[in-house]
């Protein structure tokens, strides 16, 4: 198995930090040049918010994937169909806690990332690939 597979098996802490890095790649590449590549940024954010929010229905109130299906198709902007392929992990045991890992990971890496100035982000990319950090300790030790 590739190093990075066996770090997000095992759901440790540092997991969030795993998916952050995918989710902010665009922003790590300078990539958001448009308008519309905001949009795009919000709207992905906005349906991870969701997620979160159809595990909660799920898990908490006992809401069956029928009766939420709909509501966060329609607050994502997204077909009923799509939500259902995306909302499917969360019956899986091992997959469906990082639905928060997910969401909180973009956010935990991208409020860091908003400090780096562009002279330091070789070392930050060192830093945040090198040590393994929680969405804390990321954000606490970062300089």
């Amino acid at each position: 198995m590739p190093l990075d597979g066996a770090q997000v098996v095992t759901s440790s802490a540092s997991s969030a930090l795993f998916e952050g890095i995918a989710d902010n790649g665009m922003a790590f590449l300078d990539w958001l040049d448009t308008p519309g590549d905001q949009v795009a940024v919000a709207l992905q954010r906005l349906r991870s918010a969701l997620r979160c929010n159809a595990a909660w229905m799920m898990h908490e109130e006992k809401k069956t994937i029928e009766e939420i299906v709909p509501i966060i198709a329609a607050q994502g902007y997204q077909t009923t169909e799509t939500v259902r392929g995306r909302l499917a992990f969360l019956h899986h045991d091992l997959r469906a806690p990082f639905v928060y890992a997910y969401w909180c990971g973009d956010a935990a890496v991208d409020a860091v990332w908003k400090q780096v100035p562009p002279a330091e982000r070789k070392r930050f990319w060192h830093y945040l690939y090198g040590t393994m950090h929680t969405p804390t300790t990321l954000a606490r030790y970062w300089r």
